[in-house]
């Protein structure tokens, strides 16, 4: 979160302090202000603003505090450190007059404001404030003012809540373009093969969907398959689907698969079902296991119109995956 957007967060008498400051601005950039009129601003009867346009990036607007302590619209220019006059901060803002109004408008709804302010610039004001070692009665006298305005409290605005919306959007478009940039960094590893946690995850996700839709083939049709198909024992089941998710990976990490590729990541991925002292005798068999899985990828059953395994494309199949993956917000 940015200073700014800190600054514009701020409620309650945080936000009447932080303007109260010498130098609130510190740190920060202001917006390009638009242009805002006076009569663009709307009150209630309490000095709380409820019709303005969205102006976001100026946090300082309406703050009474800041527009006590610069000056209260009276310095709008300022002898700079080398002797040149220029305008101040608020003496270019395009939204002076109106922000002046709605401090205006604020201080007149506290009792006593306007005295404490009269009080302040009879003390020498803003520019007695900015001395190096200002007076004990300046420093007294905005004080004075700096209490009634947290004793009345901070003042509303429909601005507020434009602000926070204006910054939830810009979040939710920055989160979703880090994941865009995320997804094309994650899309070029894997197609350089560099399988990650996910994919991997992915995978056997696709394994176990293919175990069980193959038994439960066998379980509902035990007539009209071909026969290597219906005479597969819960052994064969299991190890057509360990061959089927090997050579995937492989494939997928772009390495040579054959019978001997493949038994050896079947050992590595479920060692409690295949023993590495075994790895000629599953190398042997892994062919017709391979076979079997690709029948499976082309075999429409009877009264069926997709083959049992459905065609898989990692690429593809992660992508649809992150099309439903809704980004934390």
């Amino acid at each position: 979160m940015s200073k700014l957007e800190q600054l514009e967060r701020l409620r309650g008498s945080e936000r009447i302090r932080h303007w109260a400051q010498p130098n609130p601005w510190k740190g920060i950039r202001l917006a390009r202000r638009p242009v805002i009129k006076e009569s663009d601003v709307g009150f209630d009867g309490e000095g709380n603003t409820i019709g303005q346009p969205e102006l976001i990036g100026v946090p300082c607007f309406g703050q009474p505090a800041c527009y006590v302590r610069q000056g209260s619209g009276q310095e709008l220019k300022r002898f700079d450190r080398y002797g040149v006059l220029r305008w101040t901060r608020c003496g270019r803002c395009t939204v002076r007059e109106a922000c002046h109004k709605v401090c205006k408008r604020r201080l007149d709804k506290i009792d006593g404001a306007w005295a404490a302010v009269d009080g302040f610039i009879g003390q020498g004001g803003a520019a007695a404030l900015r001395d190096k070692k200002p007076r004990q009665q300046v420093v007294q006298a905005f004080d004075a003012v700096l209490r009634l305005l947290l004793k009345r409290g901070d003042f509303n605005s429909v601005n507020d809540l434009q602000v926070i919306e204006h910054y939830e959007r810009a979040h939710a478009e920055r989160r979703r373009k880090d994941a865009h940039r995320q997804a094309a960094k994650r899309l070029a590893k894997l197609r350089a093969g560099q399988l990650d946690d996910g994919a991997h995850e992915l995978l056997s996700r696709h394994r176990l969907f293919r175990e069980s839709e193959l038994r439960q083939l066998l379980a509902t049709m035990s007539s009209g398959l071909p026969q290597r198909l219906r005479m597969l024992n819960d052994g064969s089941v299991v190890a057509t689907a360990d061959a089927w998710h090997a050579r995937v990976v492989l494939i997928a990490e772009q390495k040579i698969v054959n019978e001997s590729a493949v038994a050896g990541l079947m050992i590595q991925l479920h060692p409690s079902r295949y023993q590495r002292s075994r790895h000629n005798a599953l190398r042997q068999r892994v062919k017709n296991d391979l076979e079997r899985a690709d029948l499976l990828e082309r075999y429409v059953p009877p009264r069926r119109s997709m083959p049992i395994w459905p065609p898989f494309d990692l690429l593809k199949e992660i992508a649809a995956e992150a099309a439903f993956t809704p980004y934390t917000i």
